[in-house]
């Protein structure tokens, strides 16, 4: 049981795949579970119960089934503490010809972009020792343009005017995003209605 333990606290999200390689029976994580040591927080993942990820736990479950998945929208300004928007759906971007990962928890939104945006300003970090990519302030700025439809233009405009005031991006790099995109005349005309 230690074994797990220490395993648990190591990985920080332990897969019951890991076990395994260990030698160890899955019989112990459903024990550790029963003894409030471990909390299962999707189907065979396990995080130590004193673990604390904040608000980041679902990037890195999700991150831990889909390690290709990138961050983007709401997701993404709520990672890059951008907005106020609260969404009870983890939002990902993927390819247009990838098929949506099946996650049980959290819930996933999948958002599908060619290839020509999708691979445009990743950026990699890590949440407890789990690697995840999210999309740059400025990608995702001019995302939530893109995808207007699916955010509304309040958010939009909303992470517009706060990535230029808090000077999380400037505006030639929101235009490149834009023009790469294929919506650089909208983003251009919002930027001219934000204070600068």
């Amino acid at each position: 049981m230690q074994r797990v333990i220490d395993l648990a606290h190591q990985k920080k999200i332990l897969q019951a795949k890991d076990l395994g390689s260990f030698g160890l029976s899955h019989s112990y994580l459903r024990s550790a579970v029963r003894q409030g040591i471990l909390i299962q927080v999707s189907r065979g993942l396990y995080i130590p119960a004193d673990a604390d990820f904040g608000e980041k736990l679902d990037f890195a479950i999700v991150a831990k089934r889909a390690p290709k998945a990138i961050f983007c929208l709401i997701s993404a300004l709520r990672f890059h503490n951008l907005t106020t928007q609260l969404a009870s759906d983890v939002w990902i971007a993927i390819s247009s010809s990838a098929h949506t990962p099946i996650i049980d928890y959290p819930p996933v939104r999948a958002v599908y972009m060619p290839k020509k945006c999708l691979d445009l300003g990743i950026e990699r970090h890590v949440v407890e020792t789990i690697p995840i990519q999210v999309y740059s302030v400025a990608k995702t700025v001019v995302d939530c343009f893109r995808f207007m439809d699916l955010v509304g233009m309040d958010v939009a405009l909303e992470s517009l005017e706060e990535a230029l005031r808090e000077a999380r991006c400037n505006r030639a790099e929101l235009l490149q995003f834009a023009k790469l995109c294929g919506v650089e005349k909208v983003v251009q005309e919002s930027m001219g209605s934000v204070s600068k």
